[in-house]
């Protein structure tokens, strides 16, 4: 099984774009990112982030997300890809990243992403420092109310079931998620049967125990089975557009169910909504909140395709 493992956020200095040149890995364990030139990296991809056999969305938003860091000394804001073609697993890619301009406190870049010769997929994203901003906060989210842990269904467990050990959706292998039995999720997608609520409310986790970091709450966003697949038969929903706001850096928990840290792994509260379909076509709201409840950490919008299994 691969190790999901996203490196923690830390702000890099402006200088590291311009001088690396020694190989960076990007993921424990995993394959590694080689600045190639001035905002240039090259990366080779394997095959344990597939979807439908394609490379996940969030999965390669997460890595051009690291690209951009590497060249902007603050914490992404809002980032948003726009997928032309998929992402191929077992390939190498070039990652350009532009800054399109830059004060001292914020600034915005584009990151896109080619294999083969072929845009894959390009991303436009807002940078600062959202925890030390001034002004005013105001909010009537609610995070959303789960059992504990150890009282919700492993549905993690049931996914790798469900897909039984298909090559082309290796993804299962490294995201966990547990929800109420009572939850249209379990009740729907998950026990093969349709029902009229396309939301999930669920914790969610990596495979490996990792702590989560800024990066991989793109991920999170986009890492499980998309919502809509409780109204319709098991489908293939390809993004066509992801956008995602960051709104404050995960803390690390302590060793202790009530703080989000369980079976070895640290959890995060998760919501997603797919309230309008369409003629094949879809957007999904998510929401990714601390374990506690207390904190929001992300905000998603996501328009897909709903299409017959491939």
């Amino acid at each position: 099984m691969l190790s999901l493992r996203f490196l923690r956020f830390t702000k890099p200095s402006s200088a590291l774009c311009r001088s690396l040149s020694k190989q960076v890995k990007d993921f424990e364990g995993d394959a590694t990112m080689i600045a190639t030139g001035n905002n240039s990296f090259s990366i080779d991809f394997n095959s344990h982030w597939q979807v439908s056999g394609a490379l996940n969305g969030g999965f390669l938003m997460s890595v051009a997300l690291k690209a951009a860091m590497n060249c902007i000394p603050l914490n992404p804001l809002s980032f948003t890809g726009y997928y032309m073609n998929k992402g191929l697993a077992n390939t190498n890619a070039k990652i350009d990243v532009q800054i399109l301009s830059k004060t001292k406190s914020t600034a915005v870049a584009e990151v896109s992403v080619t294999q083969q010769g072929l845009l894959r997929t390009k991303y436009l994203g807002v940078f600062g420092d959202i925890e030390n901003m001034k002004g005013i906060s105001h909010s009537t989210l609610k995070a959303p109310e789960l059992p504990p842990i150890s009282q919700c269904v492993d549905g993690g467990a049931m996914l790798r079931k469900l897909v039984n050990n298909d090559e082309n959706w290796t993804i299962v292998n490294g995201v966990e998620f547990r929800a109420s039995a009572t939850s249209p999720y379990v009740i729907s997608f998950l026990s093969d049967k349709r029902g009229n609520e396309a939301v999930s409310e669920c914790w969610v986790g990596f495979a490996d125990g990792y702590a989560p970091c800024v990066r991989s709450l793109a991920y999170f966003s986009d890492g499980i089975p998309p919502c809509v697949l409780n109204l319709t038969p098991f489908t293939w929903v390809p993004t066509l557009e992801y956008g995602a706001h960051f709104w404050s850096t995960p803390k690390p928990s302590t060793e202790s169910e009530a703080t989000g840290y369980f079976d070895g792994k640290h959890w995060l509260r998760a919501r997603f909504r797919s309230d309008h379909v369409i003629n094949g076509t879809l957007y999904t709201d998510g929401e990714l909140w601390s374990a506690d409840g207390k904190e929001l950490l992300a905000t998603s919008r996501q328009i897909a395709r709903v299409l017959a299994p491939r």
